[in-house]
């Protein structure tokens, strides 16, 4: 486990929902932090994540969010679903935003490489 977890759940507890933006983001970096150790674990924060954000009157991190469970689908080869996600994330992201839209092309050209898309994935 990360030296960070406990911290994290600590900061949860102490902040207990208040502010919404330190839930977001404590709940996001659980998620980091288990993604290799223990995927369902990380889809479930994400997941909860994600129906928390969507009940809030401003979206935080929606592409990080949905970009992260796009990984997560990635990594067990759903490859269908990584898709999805990834292009709601492509879809959240400012325009402006360039590295996350050059991140997203990225991910879609993996995935695509991965399902013998070949041009697609160019």
């Amino acid at each position: 486990m990360n030296i960070q977890t406990p911290l994290v759940y600590e900061l949860l507890k102490l902040n207990n929902n208040r502010y919404e933006y330190i839930s977001i983001t404590s709940y996001y970096n659980i998620s980091m932090q288990f993604k290799k150790t223990s995927p369902e674990l990380a889809m479930h924060f994400i997941d909860g994540d994600i129906s928390y954000n969507k009940n809030l009157m401003e979206l935080y991190y929606s592409g990080d969010l949905y970009h992260m469970k796009g990984r997560l689908y990635y990594n067990s080869k759903s490859y269908t679903s990584a898709l999805y996600h990834f292009n709601k994330a492509s879809k959240s992201f400012r325009p402006d935003d360039k590295l996350y839209t050059d991140s997203m092309h990225n991910n879609f050209g993996l995935t695509y490489s991965r399902v013998n898309h070949i041009e697609k994935a160019v």
